[in-house]
């Protein structure tokens, strides 16, 4: 069976046991593989071909004072920005907000209602959380230092049979929720990570990003398509 994940948003520890966030895109459809992740001085934005229309978005947005909110569309920058205007952000103001933005949106407006998805910390704990078209599920708030280093905890689109993949029925409880990060500086990671989800995904894996926080944020992409 040809797996197929979809978007993956996660955050967990490195090896060194910093703070790291990562997003990847896996994709069948050869036009909504025509995109690549770029990293910017805060963000990782998303961008494709400017012919194979397509939206951009940021996939990965930072803050000075590391807060870290990922996703698979627009709604990063609505979190994000929804947080950073909260005065004594904690972990139910990113929850709440993060909550709040999925229920406003919904699925994504394309013929294949895809899920939306999200993965926030802000370095002490972390949550997840995905909304289909049978609603929304958001983890509680957990402490982040409960990972162990070199794991991150994920949420993805997909799973089942590329031929019929369907929204995780148990989102954050699955064999692929917890996965295994090699290397601890952001390209290490981010091509670790194309590497592995391209052996579970039998070679769909188009963009891997990651971020991790040492002395501040460093970020790093990986890309199928170099050209685009």
């Amino acid at each position: 069976m040809r797996l197929y994940l979809g978007d993956i948003c996660g955050v967990g520890l490195s090896p060194d046991g910093y703070p790291v966030g990562i997003f990847a895109v896996t994709e069948n459809d050869a036009e909504r593989q025509r995109i690549k992740a770029v990293p910017y001085e805060n963000r990782i934005a998303i961008e494709p071909d400017s012919e194979a229309g397509l939206p951009a978005y940021d996939a990965i947005m930072i803050s000075n004072d590391s807060i870290l909110v990922c996703s698979n569309g627009e709604q990063t920058n609505t979190i994000f920005e929804r947080i950073m205007r909260s005065k004594g952000v904690d972990g139910a103001c990113i929850t709440g907000h993060a909550s709040d933005v999925l229920n406003e949106l919904g699925p994504v407006s394309d013929k294949y209602k895809t899920p939306r998805i999200f993965a926030a910390t802000d370095t002490l704990g972390y949550n997840l959380g995905i909304i289909d078209k049978s609603g929304i599920f958001v983890s509680r708030w957990f402490d982040l230092r409960q990972i162990e280093p070199g794991f991150v905890k994920t949420v993805r689109t997909y799973e089942g049979d590329i031929q019929k993949p369907q929204a995780p029925a148990d989102p954050f409880n699955s064999p692929l929720q917890s996965l295994q990060l090699r290397g601890n500086d952001p390209q290490e990671i981010a091509e670790s990570l194309f590497d592995d989800l391209e052996d579970i995904g039998h070679g769909l894996t188009v963009a891997t990003a990651a971020a991790v926080l040492n002395r501040g944020w460093e970020l790093a992409s990986k890309n199928r398509n170099r050209y685009i």
